[in-house]
């Protein structure tokens, strides 16, 4: 496989981040995007052993990694966004802007978060061109929250 696929993750959510960059054999290589939010994942790529490098925002906005890999870009995001969910959809909208052009597609390490981004895939759809992608259940809806995740989904979590 060859491409670049973005990651905005929730610290909530970077162990899920961590397990599908371990459990994916197609990974070549792994960028962390420096940032102020990236105390928790540091810790938890080096424990699984994850070899990545660190780069500064605008190399990753630049997009010029290597054509002929499969490279993860990271960029971890302020936990408490989940507080003001008007503030969440703006930041994360306002963050796959920024990256959609250095990306091939964008996994979003979130749930609805209070319904705070319960339309940014449909967004994304209209108005970004490459896929944007967040963790759904069996039926197609967002998966709730962060807890949800992990179990499996919404369904799995309220039984």
């Amino acid at each position: 496989m060859k491409g670049r696929l973005g990651m905005i993750v929730c610290p909530m959510l970077e162990d899920e981040a961590i397990y599908n960059i371990e459990n994916d054999p197609e990974v070549d290589d792994v960028y962390l995007v420096e940032g102020p939010f990236n105390d928790t994942i540091v810790p938890k790529l080096r424990q699984h052993k994850i070899e990545y490098k660190k780069i500064p925002q605008g190399v990753a906005l630049a997009g010029q990694f290597d054509p002929e890999k499969y490279s993860v870009i990271i960029w971890v995001m302020f936990m408490g966004l989940h507080e003001d969910i008007d503030m969440l959809n703006m930041e994360v909208t306002n963050q796959i802007v920024t990256v959609h052009r250095s990306v091939d597609s964008i996994m979003l390490y979130y749930g609805r978060c209070g319904r705070g981004l319960d339309k940014i895939c449909d967004w994304a759809e209209k108005n970004i061109p490459i896929p944007v992608m967040i963790f759904r259940n069996r039926d197609g809806s967002i998966c709730d929250d962060c807890i949800c995740v992990p179990v499996g989904g919404t369904d799995r979590y309220l039984n």
